[in-house]
């Protein structure tokens, strides 16, 4: 990884290897996901719970 530094030697952005930049990528979607799922669940769960559940079948 390389650091871009503006001129008062603030850290303003980064160049990554193809690698690491998909691994990130890949951390950030299942972080996405995790997120999703943690929303839903709840809902999920009540309408499960009262039999309301569209996609249960």
């Amino acid at each position: 990884m390389v650091t871009i530094v503006d001129a008062s030697g603030q850290r303003v952005g980064a160049v990554l290897d193809l690698a690491s930049y998909e691994q990130l990528l890949e951390a950030t979607e299942d972080n996405l996901c995790l997120r999703a799922y943690r929303v839903i669940k709840p809902h999920v769960s009540d309408e499960i719970a009262h039999g309301k559940c569209n996609a249960c079948g």
